[in-house]
């Protein structure tokens, strides 16, 4: 009986793990399949800091990260899980805390390649997420 039971066991996650991946998702939350790449990429001639927003509006950072220097002419490649509606939102600014702005990276679909995003995107902090 317990034989039974272990190979309904898995013969349920196989079918979980294609119902998942069907939809274009893996169960394994740490499956790269589940994330979107996104270059953010410095197009600016000094260094920028960006630092990961807990809201749409950056009126809060996360605080279990840090800021981030990005150098003239380099990139920073930052994961965001993608799903209907989802994106994340970074500060982006010339000296971490002061003059942000917001950069928001769309990843309600799945990307088929790492999406390039210039920090000089930027807009303010207030202004509404585009469709």
């Amino acid at each position: 009986m317990a034989v039974a039971a272990a190979v309904a066991l898995v013969v349920g996650l196989f079918v979980a793990e294609g119902i998942a991946e069907a939809g274009g998702h893996s169960l394994d939350p740490t499956d790269p399949m589940n994330y979107d790449s996104f270059a953010l990429v410095n197009d600016s001639p000094s260094t920028l800091y960006v630092h990961l927003c807990a809201d749409s509006r950056c009126s809060r950072l996360e605080s279990h990260f840090d800021w981030t220097a990005i150098a003239p002419g380099s990139s920073e490649t930052e994961q965001v899980y993608w799903d209907p509606g989802s994106f994340a939102a970074y500060a982006v600014s010339d000296r971490p805390g002061r003059n942000e702005r917001c950069l928001r990276l769309d990843a309600s679909t799945e990307a088929t390649a790492k999406v390039s995003v210039h920090l000089s995107s930027a807009r303010s902090c207030g202004d509404p997420i585009a469709p």
